[in-house]
C-alpha cells in the first residue's frame, strides 16, 4: 500500500482511526482500574445505568425527544439486525443523571465472540468527570458476564477527537492486546478538460 499510495503520485495521508483491542484477560484488568475510578461516582447514587434491553419502545422514543438539544445526536440506528453487526441490547447502556439523559454507550456483535463499542457520547456537560468510564465499565462488566461468549471487545477512536484519545491512552491502551494505527488515504486529482 505504501507503493501505491506514493505522496509524489498526488496520493495524501493523515492519521485514521485507532483500533484498541481488549481480550478477556485485558477486558478484567481494565474492569478492576475503571472500579476503583467510579466508585465514587456510583456511591453518589445520582446515575443510573440503564442496560438498552430494559427500554420500552416508548422510553426510547421519550429520550429521542429529550435529545433534541443542540451538541446531542441520538445514535438512531438504520437496522439494527444485520446479520454482519448486530446491536448488543445487553451491553449497550444508557447513563441516566438523576433519570435525564447525559450519555450512552452502544456496542455491536460484529463476530461470535466479538463486540465493536461504536457509539460512546457523553453529553458536554458530564465530560470530564469520569462518567464515560461507568458506562465503560457496565459494558465490559456485561460482556465479561457468564451469560455472554465475548471473547474480545474492540473500540476506535477519531484521531480528532483529542480528549477521547488521552482517555483511551491512559485507561484502555495499558490494558490492550494490540492497538492499530490506521492511515486514511485519499487521491487529490486535477481534471484535465
Amino acid at each position: 500500500m505504501v507503493c501505491l499510495t506514493d505522496p509524489e503520485l498526488g496520493w495524501q495521508k493523515v492519521a485514521g482511526l485507532r483500533l484498541l483491542h481488549l481480550d478477556r484477560t485485558g477486558g478484567q484488568s481494565l474492569l478492576q482500574r475503571l472500579t476503583l475510578v467510579t466508585t465514587r461516582l456510583q456511591q453518589s447514587q445520582r446515575f443510573t445505568l440503564l442496560p438498552w434491553n430494559e427500554l420500552a419502545a416508548e422510553a426510547q422514543q421519550q429520550l429521542v425527544e429529550q435529545l433534541q438539544t443542540p451538541g446531542l445526536t441520538w445514535p438512531l440506528m438504520q437496522d439494527p439486525d444485520q446479520a454482519y453487526e448486530r446491536l448488543d441490547g445487553n451491553i449497550s447502556t444508557l447513563l441516566l443523571d438523576q433519570g435525564i439523559p447525559a450519555g450512552w454507550l452502544l456496542a455491536h456483535q460484529i463476530g461470535p465472540s466479538l463486540f465493536r463499542v461504536s457509539h460512546w457520547l457523553v453529553a458536554p456537560d458530564h465530560q470530564r468527570h469520569g462518567i464515560g468510564l461507568l458506562l465503560l465499565g457496565h459494558t465490559i462488566e456485561q460482556a465479561l458476564s457468564k451469560t455472554l461468549h465475548y471473547t474480545a471487545g474492540c473500540f476506535g477512536v477519531n484521531p480528532a477527537n483529542r480528549p477521547m484519545l488521552r482517555l483511551c491512552k491512559r485507561q484502555i491502551e495499558p490494558f490492550a492486546r494490540s492497538i492499530q494505527e490506521n492511515i486514511r488515504c485519499s487521491l487529490s486529482t486535477e481534471v484535465l478538460i
